[in-house]
């Protein structure tokens, strides 16, 4: 049995709008077309409570539509991650550099959030090592914070890490996806892998997935004409998409 590669939309909430009906209206009407809705709280500091009105669109969502609700966090409060699974989150997805500045073990969160529902976002660049292919992990700007990122993988899929979402460090005007990086990792390690993106075009998604990724994460699947239009891009290349 084949599995459908994953195209799910990435929305972010404004703190600006004291009324997010309308923003919940949007997210439950394109539900439809993608396999995955992810949400994530413009915020400033990590340490920070985490704002009431994520939950509760979360939760909004969640009960409005049958495909999956992830909750994106540079939270490193523990709490934070169970809250979120019980307002109706499928999975949380936290930020592996923010649990290092903050001295946080990923696993905390892994048993918080439950089995198979806790994912971590880093950033990953690939380079030759005399001649041989490695994997760091970054920040976001390129700060290397660990220079063999395959053992790091061994250790959080002990922690209770279901997946990982990978991204370019920004050190470029363009933010692509760590097509190599990606490719490196499904060779050595067997864990889902999904890459994540400022796309710009349907193209720039064909890439990570050629490539080994599970999936796409990006705000071109935020307009259901799009997410259409990247299932039937996936299709021509042989990829296999959900497509109704």
């Amino acid at each position: 049995m084949t599995t459908c590669k994953r195209v799910a939309s990435y929305h972010k909430i404004s703190n600006a709008s004291p009324d997010h009906k309308a923003f919940i209206d949007v997210l439950i009407e394109q539900a439809v077309a993608v396999d995955e809705i992810w949400i994530e709280a413009e915020r400033g500091d990590a340490s920070e409570v985490l704002p009431t009105h994520f939950f509760n669109v979360v939760e909004a969502v969640a009960k409005n539509v049958t495909c999956p609700v992830v909750a994106v966090t540079d939270s490193v409060r523990v709490a934070d991650g169970h809250l979120l699974i019980e307002f109706g989150a499928s999975r949380v997805v936290g930020r592996y550099d923010q649990f290092v500045a903050h001295d946080v073990e990923p696993g905390v969160w892994g048993h918080a959030c439950g089995l198979g529902r806790f994912s971590l976002h880093m950033y990953v660049d690939r380079i030759l090592n005399e001649e041989e292919p490695i994997v760091r992990i970054t920040d976001k700007i390129g700060r290397v914070l660990e220079d063999d990122a395959l053992h790091r993988l061994a250790l959080i899929r002990e922690e209770g890490v279901s997946e990982i979402i990978v991204s370019a460090p920004h050190i470029r005007r363009q933010r692509s996806h760590p097509s190599q990086a990606i490719e490196r990792i499904r060779q050595m390690y067997p864990i889902q892998v999904l890459s994540h993106a400022d796309d710009t075009s349907v193209s720039d998604i064909i890439g990570p997935l050629l490539s080994g990724a599970d999936g796409v994460v990006t705000t071109l699947a935020n307009d259901p004409e799009s997410a259409y239009q990247i299932k039937e891009t996936m299709t021509r290349y042989g990829l296999p998409a959900r497509v109704e």
